[in-house]
């Protein structure tokens, strides 16, 4: 059992030395940069401390940089040395090729970063130079001016040391964004500025620079659409934008949903069917109402009725209209006229209540449950606009009949 550990054990460690050995070849592969610290040049006012902070944190910057995994050089050992100090051992004073090469050969580095800094009226100006140790040719030149408000430890390592080495060794300072959306037709806006149309749902967006981007998307019948997108330099991002529809689903974008008057409908006729259905239950209270007081008064004449009181329980009925009720015939007239009244309009009532409740029925169905999809019948001969479906209502009154018919259209 202790042989078996030791076995795998012994594996284990093979295989640690082996990626360690991999590792070293592979950061061995890449050629050695020498970045020298920066030279402050005085403007003629002196050099102030600002200055030199900035200097010594961007050269430190640019050497954590040549650090990374994605870096096509590697920091050459025992190369963190300024350049005004090499100058004066190597007596480079004019910073001639030779001269410099001859420094870079000294550190052991195939290629030497070196520059200078001086503070300007709009903020510090930094000069770069990439220069080729074997062949002393300079392959690159920047210069940038650093604003005053950027002399920070987070401006200076998250973009600026990112701008100029990128700039000074050739990696690409621009990325590509290509977005993919469920609107075919739309703008598409990046950090405030429109940068370019959606067609046929796609779109390509090509020089956006490294770094967090705000992207936001407006289409016709479609809500707003806001993201965000960190756009790697070299590197073509994607993003598949889902935006949420406004109008009815399979409806095309920018085509109003249809069914809007029957859900307005919807609930106009609601209305009227519950004020009618009060109204309904309203005057069949105070039909009620005159009820119980004619049978009080049926009730309370009884004796002088001459046919008796079988005859007078509907009173107000065309048998009983030639009863004589004596001085009491006013009374008698005023409870019958007042039960006739409110009984036809509960009859109204009830049929406007009974056509609004289908009207609502049927508006209901039409706005919320009807078919809506692209397919549906449209008038002959003119493609994009909807068949209108309609609803006619025919209200029939009488002396003894309240109603109506209902005629709907698809």
């Amino acid at each position: 059992m202790r042989a078996f550990m030791r076995q795998r054990i012994a594996v284990f460690l093979a295989v640690l030395a082996a990626l360690a050995v991999a590792t070293t070849a592979y950061a061995q592969s890449k050629p050695a940069v020498a970045i020298l610290g920066l030279e402050v040049i005085d403007n003629g006012s002196g050099i102030d401390p600002e200055t030199t902070g900035l200097a010594k944190l961007l050269t430190q910057a640019l050497r954590e940089r040549t650090r990374l995994d994605t870096s096509p050089y590697r920091l050459a050992p025992n190369s963190e040395k300024a350049l005004l100090e090499l100058k004066l051992l190597s007596g480079c004073a004019d910073e001639a090729r030779n001269c410099m090469a001859t420094i870079g050969r000294e550190l052991r580095a195939d290629w030497l970063v070196y520059g200078k800094i001086e503070r300007r009226d709009t903020g510090f100006q930094v000069t770069l130079r990439l220069l080729n140790v074997d062949t002393m040719a300079m392959e690159r030149v920047t210069t940038e001016v650093i604003p005053f408000a950027d002399n920070n430890p987070p401006a200076i390592n998250n973009k600026w040391s990112r701008v100029l080495f990128n700039r000074l060794t050739g990696i690409p300072e621009q990325g590509n964004l290509e977005i993919a959306a469920n609107a075919g037709q739309g703008r598409v806006f990046v950090d405030g500025q429109l940068a370019t149309t959606l067609r046929d749902g796609s779109t390509r967006i090509d020089g956006l620079a490294e770094g967090k981007h705000a992207v936001v998307i407006e289409a016709e019948g479609y809500a707003r659409y806001e993201t965000s997108v960190t756009i790697g330099a070299g590197q073509t991002e994607s993003l598949d934008a889902q935006l949420m529809e406004l109008s009815a689903p399979g409806a095309p974008a920018g085509e109003e949903r249809s069914g809007g008057f029957a859900r307005t409908m919807t609930w106009v006729s609601g209305a009227v069917a519950l004020a009618a259905g009060g109204g309904l239950a309203f005057s069949g209270y105070k039909v009620r109402g005159f009820k119980s007081d004619s049978e009080k008064f049926a009730k309370a004449n009884n004796s002088s009725a001459p046919d008796g009181y079988d005859k007078q329980k509907d009173h107000c009925g065309s048998e009983n209209s030639s009863l004589d009720w004596g001085d009491r015939e006013d009374e008698y007239k005023r409870i019958c006229d007042g039960g006739e009244q409110y009984q036809n309009l509960s009859f109204v009532f009830g049929g406007v209540a009974a056509a609004a409740g289908v009207a609502t029925v049927v508006f209901a169905y039409m706005g919320y449950f009807g078919d809506d999809d692209s397919s549906a019948e449209r008038v002959s001969g003119k493609p994009g606009k909807r068949k209108e479906r309609t609803v006619q209502f025919t209200p029939t009154i009488t002396p003894d009949y309240v109603g109506g018919g209902v005629v709907i259209e698809f």
